[in-house]
């Protein structure tokens, strides 16, 4: 992904467009003839409640199967152990829909086993920003926060580019590095993979407002359903330590295409 340059309007342009009420729903001749060949019906019910989700609804993607129905069942039944797991700050959905759309367990669909981003060939609509529709490299009102970080890391580069041996890598996990991916980050997908199933504990990727990787990490089931508020309000400390023993993802590291946004603005 190329560093962020459209100009602003374009972007309004996109919210006008976005916000306008649609011309007319489409008949049930067109649904069967041009909708239904596209997506399922399913799919296009799930896409639907995973985009229009309320901020505290979380996703929930497996993509580890057993190859028969007898030889899936110990792990489904571990998967959904372990997605029923509550913790006491849990904020539970207000629609009992929700849960059955958001909950993606389906062999017949997910079975992507480690190459699970396959899944947003299926679903784009899976990492909807919780904040807004900003594409930019920052959410509006953090300037300051973002200029203060920028300004500091950016000494630090200069100080290490003088050094003999200088290990750019480790700038990705400098505080004030960490403080902009945080800054950056609009949304996140919960994952079951395989190592998912055998730990016990979620994989879960952290993306920004244009849908590109910004970190991974591991995280416990009783944590998951507190991590919308944590996103929507910035609360990242909240997430210790799922957030800071997580990975970098190579998008936000110092010759990543996000270079100019974090290290040399």
């Amino acid at each position: 992904m190329q560093e962020y340059s459209e100009p602003q309007e374009w972007e309004d342009a996109f919210f006008k467009s976005w916000l306008a009420s649609t011309a007319r729903l489409p008949t049930t001749e067109e649904i069967k003839k041009v909708l239904a060949p596209w997506r399922p019906h399913l799919l296009r019910r799930i896409a639907k409640k995973c985009y229009g989700r309320p901020t505290e609804q979380v996703i929930w993607l497996r993509t580890f199967y057993g190859a028969t129905e007898e030889e899936d069942a110990p792990p489904d039944c571990k998967f959904r152990e372990m997605v029923d797991t509550t913790g006491i700050n849990d904020y539970p959905s207000d629609d009992e829909e929700d849960d059955v759309y958001c909950i993606l367990n389906d062999r017949d669909v997910f079975d992507f086993g480690d190459d699970w981003p396959r899944g947003f060939e299926v679903l784009p609509e899976l990492i909807r920003p919780l904040n807004s529709f900003e594409k930019r490299p920052f959410p509006a009102g953090s300037e300051n926060l973002v200029s203060d970080y920028q300004r500091d890391l950016k000494a630090e580069v200069e100080k290490l580019s003088q050094s003999q041996d200088p290990d750019v890598d480790l700038l990705a996990n400098r505080h004030e590095a960490t403080m902009l991916q945080c800054l950056a980050v609009q949304t996140f997908i919960v994952v079951a993979n395989e190592e998912t199933l055998t730990s016990g504990s979620f994989k879960v990727y952290w993306y920004n407002g244009r849908g590109d990787a910004v970190r991974s990490s591991r995280i416990e089931p009783d944590r998951v359903r507190t991590l919308p508020l944590n996103v929507s309000l910035t609360r990242w400390m909240d997430c210790s330590p799922s957030w800071t023993e997580g990975q970098v993802s190579s998008q936000y590291r110092f010759h990543g295409p996000y270079k100019h946004s974090i290290y040399d603005p």
